[in-house]
């Protein structure tokens, strides 16, 4: 089990951080909001807010999984160890992106909501996606951000491992 502190606990963020934690790492996750509840849990634990408290594991959120509704998503990538990634964070945070935006962000295919353009089905093109444009769309991105904060985490914490993570292999060949 593993600990998630948030300012507001949403179905974005739920769904986000299980599919994560849960589907692709193996560990189950709990949410707090509670400052003291954190601070005084022995499980291993992530800040997954908009303040920094100290020294604990801090991914500090891009607005999307709080937004409300669907809207045009201005994206910056950033370059994290010769991958690009998307939905920039801050330079306090564990890593200059947010993993939990991006993961909602294209296992949910947010980007095709409310396209209208010209294929004859209305379907979106792969083509237009954000992993198009940036040559990775044939990659398992949100895999491949959920081992590299299994290993990031793990190095902060060598005793925690993640049953479902080899990271002798990591990173994943393409």
């Amino acid at each position: 089990m593993i600990l998630v502190f948030c300012d507001v606990i949403n179905p974005r963020i739920e769904y986000a951080t299980r599919l994560i934690f849960s589907q692709i790492l193996g560990v189950e996750v709990n949410f707090t909001t509670n400052k003291n509840e954190f601070f005084t849990s022995d499980l291993p634990k992530i800040n997954y807010s908009g303040q920094k408290f100290g020294g604990e594991f801090y991914i500090k959120p891009n607005p999307l999984l709080f937004e409300k509704g669907i809207s045009v998503q201005k994206i910056q990538p950033v370059q994290y160890k010769g991958e690009i990634c998307f939905f920039e964070s801050s330079e306090d945070s564990v890593f200059p992106f947010d993993p939990f935006a991006a993961a909602f962000f294209f296992a949910t295919r947010y980007e095709e909501y409310g396209y209208s353009g010209n294929e004859n089905f209305g379907r979106f093109p792969a083509g237009k996606s954000w992993l198009s444009k940036y040559n990775q769309l044939k990659k398992p991105v949100i895999n491949i951000r959920a081992n590299l904060l299994a290993e990031s985490f793990r190095n902060i914490s060598r005793s925690w491992f993640f049953p479902s993570v080899n990271l002798s292999s990591f990173p994943p060949s393409m």
